[in-house]
């Protein structure tokens, strides 16, 4: 991985490098901040750089032994530890990493995407009703390792990804790593959520705090990347992403359809608007006949019912973010029009109207509910047909005076 290759942070790239060319490189270091910022990749850009034998412009050289190996993330002085489902049942009481034993599944995921999203490792890995963790026999693992002489360099680097998912006998473990480290070896945590890393821990290690990348960087990059795409797309895509750059790159990889999102929530929206009059019909205009308002809500609501769970989650978060900027419009909000929801002669200023600071806050705990009991395996069709009508309700609210 090139630093070259990693979008934005350049203040991290020259304070890593600087480290280097210093030899003043700390043995503890938290990669921390905003989801989908790139630390995994900056990670591995550093290690990279620090195994490089003929570094050139601030950069590894590529060609080396060690970063053709570290390229195919192959090298023995790199180790990653990283959350795993434990198994139900334990062959033998001799100490296992579970990190050491899905290597090969996590070295093909970060291969093909180093901005790897925590939950879908989490699903990948299949485990149901469970949550991926860092266990002690983990962290007892790498110690024993960080003990071991470096095969091929000077360094050993450890990478903890998700360290803010190590229970607290992992925490511990690693503690003493840290309070007697052994020379020329560097621990990186990496962590969305550092605050569930022990105090004694965090204490002990240098900060290097990541910021979401700028949304006009994440736009280019996807440009370039994929030219098929029209420049409006793409900027709804880094919108519904919440300017996540990971997010982005899976909406783009499993080709999620803007488009088919914009027409579920325009055809939704309006259902529910009119779902307050029993008797209320529309004029289709697809097929240019009058229709009864209720039964198609209810046909709707049919629909999202066949849908996937994820799909189904994923139509609430855009949705919120629609609300979301339809209240802001209410105050000349700067934030990037969605061009392609325009396209579908749906008005966000009229729709903005509808959203006001009266209601705004029912709206959204209406769809953290659903949001809420969805992900408990609750009815979707029940539950889309009651948040119809109630932000029917809400929309037609009027402020009190």
């Amino acid at each position: 991985m090139y630093f070259k290759n990693i979008l934005g942070h350049s203040d991290i790239k020259n304070f890593l490098i600087k480290e280097v060319v210093d030899n003043r490189i700390p043995h503890g270091q938290l990669f921390l901040g905003a989801k989908g910022s790139g630390k995994l990749a900056m990670a591995m850009a550093f290690t990279t750089y620090l195994f490089c034998k003929n570094r050139v412009d601030f950069d590894s050289c590529g060609k080396c032994g060690n970063c053709v190996k570290m390229f195919k993330l192959s090298h023995p002085d790199l180790h990653f530890i990283f959350p795993t489902i434990s198994p139900k049942t334990k062959s033998s009481k001799r100490i296992v990493s579970e990190s050491k034993n899905c290597f090969p599944e996590f070295r093909k995921a970060i291969l093909e995407n180093p901005y790897l999203i925590l939950e879908d490792w989490e699903t990948s890995l299949g485990g149901v009703n469970k949550k991926a963790g860092i266990r002690k026999s983990d962290i007892h693992v790498m110690c024993k390792l960080a003990g071991l002489r470096s095969y091929e360099g000077v360094y050993k680097v450890f990478i903890v990804w998700g360290a803010d998912k190590m229970n607290s006998e992992a925490n511990s473990a690693l503690l003493k790593s840290l309070e007697e480290p052994n020379p020329n070896t560097v621990f990186i945590l990496v962590s969305n959520n550092h605050h569930s890393i022990l105090p004694t821990v965090r204490s002990r290690l240098q900060n290097k705090i990541f910021k979401s990348i700028d949304y006009q960087l994440i736009v280019k990059d996807l440009e370039k990347k994929h030219p098929e795409l029209d420049i409006s797309i793409i900027n709804d895509i880094v919108l519904e992403s919440h300017v996540n750059y990971s997010y982005a790159i899976k909406k783009i990889k499993n080709k999620t359809s803007v488009q088919d999102t914009y027409h579920l929530f325009v055809d939704w929206i309006r259902l529910c608007f009119l779902s307050q009059n029993p008797k209320a019909r529309f004029l289709d205009p697809k097929t240019n006949e009058k229709k009864d308002v209720i039964s198609e809500l209810i046909n709707w609501c049919n629909n999202m019912n066949d849908l996937k769970k994820d799909q189904q989650i994923d139509f609430l978060v855009q949705a919120s973010e629609i609300f979301r900027e339809g209240f802001l419009l209410n105050f000349s909000s700067p934030l990037p029009k969605r061009t392609s929801i325009e396209k579908l002669n749906f008005n966000m200023l009229n729709f903005s109207k509808h959203v006001q600071h009266h209601n705004i806050v029912m709206i959204f705990a209406l769809i953290d509910d659903c949001y809420y009991y969805l992900n408990r395996y609750a009815n979707s069709k029940i539950l889309f047909l009651d948040l119809s009508f109630s932000l029917g309700k809400e929309l037609h609210k009027k402020p009190v005076l």
